[in-house]
């Protein structure tokens, strides 16, 4: 029979502290014991406060799985790893003398049920292999073992190995799975704070592994507060608890950085927005200011854009300004800034550049669009679409702190590569005086005649 410390929680019922409760005896025979004395928590009642607190946690993560489409993977699993432990739970306070399949066979394969889903939602989470057949033969073969070994008494101790070993290797081989990707991805701290709780699980589970092999007479299952087993459910709890936050930390933290990225991040080609850019040229601004250093930007605008989409459709000028930011990734240094700033305009920021570096790297862009045809494949077709860019540079004056005047004198270097023929490069050139004086001069740098 269970214990009455559940019906504390309804209205007007006290345990009497003078009643018996049933405890198993080692031998799958029954014995009696006084009731707990108020204030202190039997094992049925522990058993119900844990089941409770995971099944909570479950049903936090499967409504936020319902929400974050992006996420809706990984959040079920884990939302189903707290479930089945949070059943194992219910089912271990139905444990009693009479030894029933659900109470000690189900509860096992609940726990090993839900590690294997923990690790599956891991790899989901990385975004690697899901591993499906190898976890299918661990646990279909430990499933196996148990249910063969059935309740009785006599095989508890091997199934108390069985669980708990399985538990040991599910997590290690998710720790050794996702450790690089975690660390790349969250940093140190995250991956600390998931390693933890796995930590505990393992070394709590192999503790367990190692006290049966030692003593295969004593079976010590989880079956009433003795053989550590209070320390094992509060480790149980605890490293639940500890998974679920980090977990949903993980979650808020990568939806962050998508929503960083997405706001700074054109989605068509992949480039920085204007607002990134903006930034990234403050910056560059502050660190010129501090350390003297040169800077460039470069502003490009493709020349007759608009005949691509009459003549092909939207669908063939998305495919050339896609390609375009691909060539002009290729053409930049590994330290410049490509990015697109609208329509057909793209702005290179060049640091650490004198002016006459700028403008080979300026005509070295703009030969990268000019020289080959774009071959644009549309609903089966492919159009060869020649494509040609007229570039304007500006350098950042000595000491100059806002970008305003800068985009200015590209945009206007940019409009005097347009009003003398297009395909070619203007550069704003300022010289010492005129830049004490404000007085820049404008120069037009063009391409060689075809022969």
């Amino acid at each position: 029979m269970h214990d009455r410390a559940w019906a504390l929680a309804r209205p007007g019922w006290e345990a009497d502290k003078s009643e018996t409760s049933v405890q198993v005896s080692l031998d799958g025979g029954a014995r009696t014991r006084p009731q707990d004395k108020a204030g202190v928590v039997d094992f049925s009642s522990l058993m119900g406060m844990v089941a409770v607190q995971l099944l909570i946690y479950a049903a936090g993560l499967g409504l936020c799985s319902l929400l974050l489409r992006q996420q809706r993977a990984a959040m079920a699993h884990w939302a189903a790893f707290l479930l089945l432990q949070g059943v194992g739970f219910v089912l271990l306070t139905h444990r009693s003398d009479a030894r029933t399949w659900w109470a000690f066979v189900g509860s096992g394969l609940c726990f090993t049920g839900g590690f294997v889903t923990l690790r599956r939602g891991l790899l989901v989470f990385v975004g690697l292999p899901t591993r499906d057949r190898e976890q299918a033969i661990g646990w279909g073969l430990t499933a196996a073992l148990m249910v063969a070994l059935g309740p009785q008494v006599d095989q508890a101790s091997w199934r108390v190995i069985l669980s708990y070993g399985f538990a040991v290797w599910a997590i290690g081989r998710a720790a050794a799975d996702c450790v690089g990707p975690l660390k790349r991805e969250f940093g140190r701290l995250p991956f600390w704070m998931l390693s933890v709780p796995a930590s505990l699980l393992v070394l709590m589970s192999s503790e367990r592994v190692i006290r049966q092999a030692l003593n295969m007479n004593h079976p010590i299952e989880l079956h009433s507060l003795t053989d550590g087993s209070g320390a094992v459910i509060y480790g149980y709890l605890i490293g639940a608890s500890m998974f679920c936050f980090t977990f949903t930390g993980l979650l808020v933290t990568r939806l962050v950085k998508s929503l960083h990225h997405t706001s700074q991040t054109d989605p068509l080609t992949g480039l920085l927005n204007r607002r990134a850019m903006e930034a990234q040229l403050l910056n560059e601004l502050r660190r010129s200011r501090r350390s003297g250093s040169a800077f460039a930007v470069v502003s490009l605008d493709l020349d007759h854009f608009k005949r691509v989409n009459d003549l092909h459709g939207h669908p063939a000028g998305d495919l050339v300004l896609i390609e375009t930011g691909q060539r002009l990734l290729r053409a930049a240094r590994s330290t410049d800034t490509v990015a697109r700033t609208g329509g057909e305009e793209f702005i290179v920021l060049m640091p650490e550049v004198t002016a006459g570096g700028a403008r080979e790297a300026a005509e070295r862009l703009r030969q990268s669009i000019g020289e080959t045809r774009f071959e644009i494949d549309v609903e089966g077709r492919t159009h060869a679409v020649r494509m040609t860019v007229s570039v304007g540079v500006a350098m950042a004056l000595p000491g100059e702190d806002d970008p305003r005047p800068l985009m200015q004198r590209v945009d206007k270097a940019l409009y005097r590569a347009k009003s003398e023929g297009r395909d070619r490069v203007a550069e704003w050139v300022t010289t010492e005086a005129e830049s004490a004086a404000n007085q820049p001069m404008e120069s037009t740098t063009r391409p060689a005649p075809p022969p």
